[in-house]
């Protein structure tokens, strides 16, 4: 087994959309918010034609405060989780798990390239913050279809300055891999 979940009582403090298909849910365990490195995630027990089924969710941000912070897509192909989440009002109680790392990042590199393409912006908001604190050099590169699809964009640009860069394939500007790669130094880290 990879991992050995403890589950907890939880509660949905409050959620708000963040585009037209993607929505921000702060929980409160009851237990109390335990430490996280960027990258991590929790489940989270959801109920699909009544029957409970457990779906994964990046944090956002870095630990701290009473909530974790997750954000999820509704997609029309769905399963039926974004669906359940998204349909929950403040004061639901849901079940998660404590936080569990399979996405962290090695601090010892000299340079960083962080890529996100739409929702996959999750894991890497509390990444950029810890690089951004830590004064490392690094960039990241946010791609979506629209500007309407970036999710935390006004908290990112705020925060991240000229380090941030949007590409919109809606609008003819799509990430060429290739060319970041190429410019970073010797033993940089991609995520």
């Amino acid at each position: 087994m990879r991992y050995a979940a403890t589950w907890s009582d939880a509660t949905l403090v409050a959620s708000r959309d963040l585009t037209p298909d993607v929505r921000a849910l702060d929980i409160r365990p009851e237990g109390g918010v335990k430490p996280f490195q960027p990258g991590a995630h929790i489940d989270i027990t959801v109920l699909i034609d009544g029957l409970p089924e457990t779906r994964s969710y990046s944090l956002v941000g870095e630990a701290g405060g009473e909530t974790y912070r997750v954000a999820v897509k509704r997609r029309p192909e769905t399963r039926g989780g974004a669906r359940y989440l998204h349909a929950l009002q403040p004061g639901a109680r849901l079940v998660i798990t404590e936080p569990k790392s399979s996405f962290g990042i090695a601090l010892d590199h000299p340079e960083f390239l962080l890529v996100a393409g739409g929702i996959g912006i999750t894991p890497l908001v509390g990444m950029a913050s810890l690089l951004k604190r830590r004064d490392a050099r690094f960039r990241l590169l946010y791609a979506a279809r629209t500007a309407a699809d970036l999710a935390f964009i006004d908290d990112l640009s705020a925060e991240l300055g000229d380090r941030l860069s949007i590409h919109l394939s809606g609008e003819g500007d799509r990430l060429d891999l290739a060319a970041a790669f190429a410019s970073l130094a010797p033993g940089a880290l991609c995520a």
